[in-house]
């Protein structure tokens, strides 16, 4: 039988992100062998323009948050002596850099390196750890940057280049 939690994480702060409420809500249950780590939120400005409140929003939902939920889950998967699979969604991001969006960059490249760590720590259990790496999709966070018409036109060609390189 398949079961779902949905966790929806507050964003308006920069707090602790999923520990507490989440990790009991988790550890109440039997385990989970599937988690789908898609939390995540951006804030763009230049460089020299980063504020730590931004900083610290974008690294506790997009990192710390993602941290936590996967460590709960591996928690009840090894102690149960079960196999799952954690995917922590990423983003082309965590491989390239882009103006705008060092915060969120540097939060999917330590999302990457996580990720690697972690299937190494897990897999003695039985435990995958992947990431899935996608390109801009129109979501609502991504839909107010696609929205401006150079942008949108930037992102394209860049997709379109790439497709055209890969021989697709």
């Amino acid at each position: 039988m398949w079961q779902a939690l949905h966790c929806a994480l507050a964003t308006s702060s920069p707090g602790p992100g999923f520990r507490g409420t989440g990790e009991s809500a988790i550890a109440a249950r039997p385990p989970y062998h599937i988690l789908v780590n898609n939390a995540g939120t951006n804030r763009t400005s230049p460089f020299l323009e980063v504020k730590v409140e931004d900083f610290d929003l974008v690294m506790n939902l997009n990192l710390r948050a993602a941290f936590f939920m996967a460590q709960a889950v591996a928690r009840g998967l090894a102690a149960g002596g079960e196999k799952g699979s954690i995917i922590n969604m990423s983003s082309q991001m965590g491989h390239v850099g882009a103006a705008i969006r060092s915060v969120y960059c540097a939060s999917k490249w330590a999302m990457e390196g996580m990720t690697k760590a972690m299937a190494v720590d897990l897999a003695p259990y039985g435990i995958r750890v992947n990431t899935i790496g996608p390109t801009f999709i129109e979501t609502s966070l991504a839909s107010r940057y696609l929205a401006e018409p150079e942008f949108k036109a930037a992102v394209l060609s860049t997709l379109l280049s790439v497709g055209a390189e890969a021989g697709t």
